[in-house]
């Protein structure tokens, strides 16, 4: 299994990969992953992006074909020419073949001498009299002096060098020509390490005599394994010998003749006849000089890697349940797909240990190999989640997929009934209603029950606990199954008057809480009291009596249409009246008209004389009446009646 391990959020990002069919460009997972890589990237080289410059173009700018030191090298073997002209009496410089071998040792040159043979012909008379034009103010130099021959005077301006460019330094085409179609070089060459092997011989079959013509062969010859190619030749005689016939003729003439061949199998021989005629007496020299191009090859076949992933996991789950998907990477391509790792973004929804951007490094896969990892996360946010997954590999390689799973919670809803209005004083039952309207099991479900101040906690069924300190009641639930429901009562006293809110609230190990509330109102009542006294308790015959009579609301709300009566014992004689209205009476009864309200606290005095008519007990009885009590108020009092 491959290491798994957290790209942290403050350490990572790359460029802004998309995925064009799963996810729109702004919802992208891995657009934080990649930011991240990019700004660490950065961080760790302490470097910022660099910005082209104004004017200058970005990409790579190749040589021309003509380099510095070229020129260089031109310039210098101009000045060593002119040199040798002016000081008149240097000496012949001898060119030999280690001269010309190539620094890297791309191929070999020989040159053998032999005797001299007879020849005809002169093509180097232009070459002669350029040479006479040239030198005319230097005619006092020695015969046997020659210029001084390096072998950047026999590289045309126009040919680049036959060396092999390292990759280091890439070769650009010139800008007048076109590139060679694939077919073009599409050649059967021999393969392995090849050593390209070129020899020059100057054959002479005749004495030198002067005036005389001589002819002479330049022989080149394949003495290597391979087939060399664009084999140039180039012949440079002294002052005193005239050329008069050459066959074949010479491609080009000047300082030199150059004769060109574009391929010698090897053992193959070209042989140049020159036919030249001495013009001076003493030593002559006759130079010559080869280059070629040797060639190898090297086949290969050429592979493609790719990769593919695979992502298999439950497409269903229940809030905090654990949930394993094995993601499987595959190179189905026919090379090596080297550095691959796995990249997965984890919704909000579902949760890792390590985070929510990881990282599994995969290594290298062999074409056909299969690597699997393994993503165990846990199930923490209902709603439909999408888990996204992609690898990378060198040379670019991406593949990238996403799976959706649907979290299925608990959907616990309460509610709260109870009577909208009660009087103070007035006891009542309020009822919890408890439902899992979701898809699984809810676990560890708790309810509490938030008392108003109007009203005062009497009890609660299923051990319910009423904490004074918050005003509420708390039930412990436990389990509740899909479309299993709860039911729960508690008892509450009103007892002040007021608008309230009664509010209700149930929570579950991995759903959120629910809340309800439901309004009541508790109005106010009135509590009339009445009280009866009397001055004395015993009277004689023909004094008076008196009665007062006393009502009081001792209530929270006034009372309507408060109304007071009595009636008076026959021993008892009707003398004075007084009181807050007016009254009638009638054969003892007095009845006073009704008070249209009396407020919490107020009170209502009535007073009656009356004189004793005779002796024994006297008893009067009144009576209260009123809308906002339920039935009415009797009272009575007592006096005696005594003789004189």
């Amino acid at each position: 299994m491959a290491a798994l391990r957290i790209t942290s959020a403050l350490c990572l990002a790359s460029a802004l990969l998309m995925l064009p069919v799963l996810f729109a460009q702004d919802e992208n997972p891995f657009a934080q992953w990649d930011r991240l890589q990019k700004e660490t990237k950065l961080a760790e080289a302490g470097t910022e992006p660099a910005e082209p410059a104004a004017g200058r173009a970005t990409q790579m700018e190749y040589y021309s074909g003509e380099s510095e030191p070229a020129r260089e090298k031109a310039v210098a073997s101009t000045a060593r020419r002119e040199t040798l002209r002016r000081k008149n009496a240097a000496p012949a410089t001898q060119v030999t073949a280690a001269d010309f071998v190539p620094s890297d040792d791309k191929g070999r040159v020989t040159l053998v001498s032999s005797e001299v043979v007879e020849a005809e012909g002169n093509p180097f008379e232009e070459f002669a009299e350029e040479f006479e034009a040239n030198n005319a103010d230097v005619a006092d130099i020695p015969v046997e002096t020659v210029e001084e021959v390096t072998e950047a005077d026999f590289e045309p301006a126009e040919e680049t060098s036959t060396d092999e460019p390292t990759p280091e330094e890439p070769v650009a085409p010139k800008a007048d020509s076109q590139p060679e179609p694939a077919s073009a070089v599409q050649v059967n060459l021999p393969e392995g390490p090849q050593s390209p092997s070129v020899t020059l011989q100057w054959a002479h079959h005749d004495e030198f005599s002067v005036g005389q013509k001589c002819r002479c062969d330049l022989v080149v010859e394949n003495t290597g394994r391979a087939v060399v190619h664009n084999v140039i030749t180039r012949a440079v005689l002294t002052q005193g010998l005239q050329v008069v016939d050459a066959k074949p003729a010479p491609v080009a003439a000047g300082a030199s003749a150059t004769w060109k061949f574009e391929m010698l199998k090897p053992g193959e021989k070209k042989t140049i006849e020159l036919v030249v005629v001495p013009q001076q007496e003493g030593d002559t020299q006759m130079t010559a000089f080869v280059q070629l191009t040797g060639a190898t090859a090297s086949k290969r076949a050429v592979t493609r890697p790719a990769v593919a992933i695979e992502l298999n996991g439950p497409k269903n789950a229940g809030i905090g349940q654990q949930i394993a998907y094995t993601v499987a990477v595959t190179n189905p391509g026919t090379g090596k797909a080297r550095n691959v790792i796995i990249q997965a973004a984890i919704p909000e929804g579902l949760k890792h240990r390590q985070g929510s951007l990881l990282t599994i490094d995969v290594g290298t896969l062999s074409p056909g190999e299969v690597r699997r990892a393994r993503l165990n996360l846990e199930a923490i946010q209902g709603g439909a989640q999408n888990l996204a997954v992609r690898v990378l590999a060198d040379g670019d390689l991406t593949e990238q997929t996403a799976q959706q799973v649907a979290i299925a919670e608990p959907k616990l809803n309460i509610g709260v009934r109870g009577p909208a209005n009660s009087k103070t004083g007035q006891s009542s039952p309020w009822e919890l209603v408890i439902v899992n309207e979701g898809k699984v099991e809810s676990s560890n479900v708790r309810t509490k029950y938030r008392v108003p101040t109007e009203y005062e906690f009497v009890r609660a069924n299923a051990g319910g606990k009423f904490n004074p300190a918050d005003r509420t009641i708390e039930w412990f639930v436990g389990n509740l199954e899909p479309n299993g429901a709860r039911k729960f009562t508690v008892v509450l006293k009103s007892v002040k008057p007021g608008e309230n809110i009664h509010q209700v609230g149930v929570v579950s190990e991995h759903g959120g809480m629910t809340l309800a509330e439901q309004k009541s109102a508790v109005v106010g009542s009135a509590d009339l009291n009445l009280q009866i006294a009397t001055q004395q308790q015993r009277v004689r015959t023909g004094e008076p009596a008196v009665f007062i009579i006393q009502i009081e609301n001792r209530g929270s709300s006034a009372a309507q249409s408060v109304g007071f009566s009595c009636e008076l014992p026959s021993g008892l004689q009707q003398a004075e009246v007084a009181g807050p209205t007016r009254y009638l009476a009638d054969n003892g009864v007095i009845v006073f008209q009704s008070l249209p309200k009396l407020d919490p606290g107020q009170k209502a005095v009535f007073t009656i004389k009356t004189t004793c008519l005779r002796s024994g007990s006297h008893k009067l009885r009144a009576r209260v009446g009123s809308d906002s009590i339920s039935d009415p108020l009797i009272g009575e009092e007592s006096l005696i009646g005594i003789e004189r």
